[in-house]
């Protein structure tokens, strides 16, 4: 072989090396690539997963509560959030309004916020409706029903259990259709009637076609109120405190200090008291309290919202 065909030798072995250097190259870049596509593919299906199931369900939660959070705030009270505000929001329900017209007066005058429980067919409840319509105050039906004790049976529309579905809607019907001016109703007594699903229900069905919100009194610990205004779609409230069961000074103070601390607890609360000179006079001290100890009387309607919003 002479010098030449050694050279040309020599230059074939160099490109087969360098071609075989530029393949090797090219065969780790393409690894790395891939590499680095499979992790970015993991990472991406990685956070997907997390937009789809997340950390105790957020991202479902959040899509939840945009679609239906309104609607289950009016049927569950009790799990509704605390205001965004730290300003703690409260409802006074006063029970018993007809039969004495300087009462309603006085708390007409006391606190337009109040919310007035006025019982049907009672001599001064038409006016009494009237007056609080023009003060802008809010007005429910205070609708007598039966209890498991005889006291106050006999009262002009009144719900019994051994009344038929219809009998129930027409009597219901003609106490509303009496005093359109409510805004929603609670029961008067009643031990007996809420723990009943059938008459209830009936109830529930008539308020939510007029539009009306209600509020569970609670004189019986196994009403079945709440489960009922889920299923008819009912906008609903519940007592939580019965400020006078007894009209002792030092009892009602008791009460109030309760209803209060289910105020501090939750962000709000619903008291109870009854239309009587004590009761009355007691919450004439108490009532400007409230602002100080960082609390907004508002109306039951507007218990958990800035605006009305039963």
């Amino acid at each position: 072989m002479g010098r030449k065909g050694f050279l040309r030798k020599r230059r074939r072995r160099a490109r087969a090396l360098s071609r075989r250097r530029t393949v090797l190259l090219v065969t780790v870049l393409c690894l790395i690539l891939g590499s680095g596509f499979v992790v970015g593919l993991r990472y991406t299906q990685s956070r997907a997963n997390k937009r789809t199931t997340g950390t105790a369900g957020q991202y479902l939660d959040d899509s939840w509560q945009k679609t239906t959070g309104r609607h289950e705030k009016a049927l569950s009270p009790k799990k509704r959030r605390k205001p965004e505000t730290q300003e703690g929001r409260v409802a006074i329900v006063i029970d018993d309004l007809g039969p004495n017209l300087k009462h309603a007066e006085r708390l007409l005058d006391l606190d337009r916020h109040l919310t007035l429980a006025v019982i049907p067919w009672q001599i001064h409840s038409e006016e009494i409706l009237q007056r609080a319509s023009e003060t802008g105050a809010e007005a429910i039906l205070h609708q007598p029903m039966e209890a498991h004790h005889e006291e106050g049976s006999g009262m002009p529309g009144m719900l019994y259990l051994r009344m038929s579905d219809r009998e129930i809607r027409e009597t219901l019907a003609k106490n509303l259709d009496a005093y359109a001016v409510v805004a929603g109703m609670n029961n008067h007594m009643g031990s007996a009637l809420t723990e009943d699903e059938r008459a209830l229900g009936v109830v529930f069905q008539v308020l939510r076609e007029r539009g009306l919100y209600f509020l569970d009194s609670r004189t019986s610990a196994q009403t079945v109120g709440k489960k009922l205004a889920r299923v008819e779609g009912l906008p609903f409230f519940e007592r939580d405190v019965f400020l006078d069961n007894e009209s002792d000074h030092d009892y009602m103070a008791g009460m109030w200090d309760r209803f209060i601390g289910e105020a501090r607890t939750r962000g709000y609360a619903v008291l109870i008291a009854h239309g009587r000179t004590e009761s009355i006079d007691f919450l004439a001290a108490r009532l400007p309290e409230l602002g100080r100890d960082g609390f907004r009387l508002v109306r039951l309607s507007e218990l958990y919202s800035g605006d009305p919003d039963a």
